[in-house]
């Protein structure tokens, strides 16, 4: 809320407190006229001073209000912590993480705002170009995306972190077929098949998939009989297993994190290969977060191991915890897109 409407509003309300007989039975009027914040998309009561009926001027001042109660009042208003002044700290979130996981997801907003002292607020879109696109117009501050778009649109936000997954920051991408397929053993097997992608920026649900047909002398866009994309790792998984897909690459912590809380929907899928290790899917601030916020969110997520909390969050989240890392990590998710480039496969614009 802007200083002027805030004084406004703290005025108002003394008013509204301490005003005697002459103000009871307009009292519940009080709040039908309303002020919508477009910064937190809140409403606030607009109460006007002088003309609001109930509230007979004189001209030493409010008749039928003890001064001191409204000026008391207005003091404690003013000086008390006023969150709806504090802005929100806006993160993304995308296909990296399983988004059926809202209690943690909500259990992890908390753990933040206690630490960074400030309202924190999630933003998910469906994919990974409408994310970039709310960095791109200053949206939002962070956001844990993919190795792809980050190494894809590095004017528009820098590394923040990387998260450690079983002892290390790198992942792989997974080929994984029907459980009643017996016979796949690599994407060779699968020509002429259904497959699935999940997002066309995706490392590992699209680029990986894309490269490996062109390393093999194939062309990807006539490979398969049908591809389909589902923008989700979770879907692509669920669509293996149902035989909507012949076949499909997924993030390899995505499917490991869903055979822990899912194992009877993994259990009908089956494995067929790993790819080499790629940098964790990173989480990365805007390019023009001032350093304070970039510094306090980096400090508080490095250190959610260090404290009880933080480390619950961490074993929900499936990782070890969070370091700085390096660009240096992504080189080979890199390599991958600059392949795509060159055969004019890329999405990323």
């Amino acid at each position: 809320m802007d200083t002027p409407l805030r004084l406004r509003f703290c005025i108002g309300t003394a008013m509204a407190f301490a005003c005697g007989k002459s103000g009871s039975k307009k009292r519940n009027s009080i709040g039908q006229n309303m002020v919508k914040s477009p910064k937190l998309n809140t409403t606030y009561p607009l109460i006007p001073l002088a003309s609001q009926k109930g509230f007979a001027m004189t001209r030493f001042g409010l008749n039928y209000c003890s001064l001191w109660r409204v000026l008391t009042l207005l003091l404690l208003i003013m000086v008390s912590p006023a969150r709806a002044d504090t802005p929100f700290m806006r993160l993304g979130l995308s296909a990296v993480i399983i988004g059926e996981q809202q209690e943690m997801i909500q259990r992890w907003r908390r753990y933040l705002e206690a630490h960074l002292h400030r309202p924190v607020e999630f933003v998910q879109r469906r994919t990974y170009q409408e994310t970039m696109e709310l960095f791109r117009d200053g949206n939002i501050d962070a956001g844990w995306i993919c190795g792809g778009p980050h190494v894809g649109y590095p004017a528009w936000q820098r590394l923040l972190v990387v998260g450690v997954w079983k002892g290390k920051p790198r992942y792989q991408s997974y080929l994984i077929v029907p459980a009643g397929d017996t016979t796949t053993r690599s994407i060779a097997d699968l020509r002429g098949k259904i497959f699935g992608y999940s997002d066309p920026q995706s490392n590992s649900g699209h680029n990986v998939p894309v490269a490996e047909l062109l390393h093999m002398g194939e062309n990807p866009k006539r490979f398969f009989g049908k591809t389909l994309y589902t923008y989700s790792h979770r879907k692509l998984v669920e669509g293996v297993a149902a035989g909507v897909f012949n076949g499909a690459r997924v993030d390899g912590y995505i499917y490991e994190e869903m055979r822990r809380y899912f194992p009877a929907l993994v259990a009908q899928t089956r494995l067929v290969s790993k790819s080499e290790d790629f940098g964790f899917p990173p989480i990365v601030a805007r390019r023009n977060l001032p350093k304070a916020d970039f510094v306090a969110l980096q400090t508080t997520l490095l250190n959610m191991q260090n404290d009880e909390e933080g480390r619950a969050l961490l074993g929900l989240m499936g990782l070890d915890g969070f370091i700085a890392g390096d660009e240096r990590l992504f080189e080979g998710v890199a390599a991958v897109l600059n392949d795509i480039k060159k055969a004019g496969l890329a999405h990323d614009r």
